[in-house]
Order: C-alpha cells, then structure tokens, then sequence
C-alpha cells in the first residue's frame, strides 16, 4: 500500500490550474501551506501497508481544517467544499 499521487498544480479539462482559479489571498491556500509545514512523519508510518493506496494525510488534514475553518463538519458539506 502506498499513497495516491496528486499535483497541485495539474490542469483540469479546461485548461486552467487551481492557482489560476483562486485568489492569492484565498483561505485555501493558507492552510496547504500550514499543513505542509507540519511534521507528519508519525503519522504518515502508522499507516498499514495493506490493502489499497490511500489519500495522503497531508491532503486529509489539509481538507479537515480547512471545512472546520469554514464551521462545517458534515462529511456531504466537506464533499461539497472540495468540489469549489
């Protein structure tokens, strides 16, 4: 088992990246920022190698406080949050 890759920085079908769709100033991009200066090594070692890759844990933790920021703790409404 490993982890799923992501880019940050990949295309969509449109032809635009995120960074190009948000604003500088945008919430979104403080916590990726917070998050990636967090130590998750611990973390990130207690994952099983079993079974099928999984997201990231910086991307999960990244997603969590963001939805908590914004007051919503709603699994739907985080889906919905990830999907802007």
């Amino acid at each position: 088992m490993g982890f799923y890759k992501y880019n940050r920085c990949q295309l969509s079908l449109f032809a635009s990246s995120i960074d190009e769709r948000l604003p500088a100033d945008d919430k979104s991009r403080f916590v990726v920022k917070l998050v990636s200066q967090l130590k998750l090594d611990k973390l990130v070692n207690r994952y099983s190698r079993q079974g099928n890759d999984a997201y990231p844990p910086e991307v999960m933790l990244a997603v969590w406080f963001y939805a908590y920021s914004e007051g919503i703790s709603s699994t739907r409404k985080v889906e919905n949050l990830c999907k802007y």
